[in-house]
């Protein structure tokens, strides 16, 4: 009696090319982007450095950053009225895409892979340059720490260009702000959720 012999790789290889089987994992992939997308912007949203920049000069410390005294708004010197956040959620939103590739067929399994752009901390300069200062990005410089909050007095003012901070002559403090972590956490968040099974 002869024994039948099955070609594995090619059943295999003819699955791979279901269209139905395709649409199924592209459908599954997708969501599961979608999903992890939206916990990004919802944690953006919801972190203490967002809200205390959204409440403008006004706003109390809430990341700490400043040890209580003033906020982030005023320090970095943003205009009054002006909206530093919109453009930061508008390129979380347009730079983070995701990239069907070709399913792929192994000894036990037929996957579908996808491709995500996610930006770094560095493609957030052009959109984030610090007020009146070359170079720098807000963002990053948040989480490295503000060398001038050692010159910074909250303070109503005419001359302040947020309304409530202005920078003296000389040292109220040694120190500069407390490096805080944001956007790159936020991001590495946001590539675990990706991963998560």
């Amino acid at each position: 009696m002869g024994r039948a012999q099955v070609n594995w790789r090619s059943i295999q290889y003819k699955i791979s090319k279901s269209k139905k089987l395709n649409q199924s994992l592209e459908k599954t992939g997708r969501k599961k982007f979608e999903i992890a997308k939206r916990k990004l912007m919802d944690e953006f949203e919801g972190h203490a450095v967002t809200k205390e920049i959204g409440g403008g000069s006004s706003s109390k410390n809430l990341s700490g950053s400043l040890g209580g005294y003033g906020n982030l708004f005023s320090l970095i010197g943003f205009p009054k009225g002006a909206d530093p956040l919109s453009d930061v959620r508008s390129l979380l939103n347009a730079s983070i895409r995701i990239k069907t590739n070709k399913a792929r067929v192994s000894p036990k399994i037929v996957s579908k892979n996808f491709s995500v752009k996610i930006p770094t901390i560095k493609d957030f300069a052009a959109i984030g340059k610090m007020p009146y200062e070359g170079g720098n990005s807000w963002i990053e410089m948040i989480e490295m720490g503000i060398s001038n909050f050692s010159s910074y007095m909250n303070k109503k003012s005419s001359a302040s260009r947020s309304g409530g901070g202005i920078q003296i002559k000389g040292k109220i403090r040694m120190a500069g702000s407390t490096p805080t972590p944001y956007m790159t956490e936020l991001l590495n968040s946001f590539r675990k959720e990706l991963m998560r099974k």
